[in-house]
């Protein structure tokens, strides 16, 4: 059974381009059309897909991994986006949203809902998150 990370960015300043956004999965990429990447990082039990929303400036808004991988070059490439671009992350279960940079600004009332942010200080604070949620 699968699930999903759920990413948005509430900081239209801090947001990044369409090739900014891809190029920290670099050459897990397998395909990207019409905001759908599908991504291997080694096989079928190292592949994902990947859908994320483009305003009409060429920005990337918010992006969702179906399905994700335990790849440590998945977590990179997901810590990378949310530490340089102040996207913040959350999942389904008991969790907090999870930022890379303490500066990340959350939507009005979601740490009310949710909790205070966490600060993720590597890519190896995603998976282990996930499990403890």
């Amino acid at each position: 059974m699968g699930f999903e990370i759920f990413a948005m960015s509430d900081d239209a300043a801090a947001l990044p381009t369409r090739e900014e956004f891809l190029t920290p999965f670099g050459d897990a990429i397998k395909s990207d059309a019409d905001g759908w990447m599908q991504l291997d990082f080694g096989g079928i039990p190292n592949s994902c897909d990947v859908s994320y929303s483009v305003d009409d400036s060429g920005f990337v808004r918010g992006f969702t991994v179906f399905r994700p991988v335990t790849s440590p070059l998945l977590w990179a490439a997901i810590f990378a986006l949310i530490r340089d671009y102040q996207f913040f992350v959350m999942w389904p279960g008991d969790c907090a949203p999870v930022v890379g940079d303490s500066g990340t600004p959350l939507p009005q009332g979601l740490a009310d809902d949710f909790g205070d942010a966490i600060v993720a200080q590597s890519e190896n604070d995603l998976p282990r998150l996930i499990k403890e949620s």
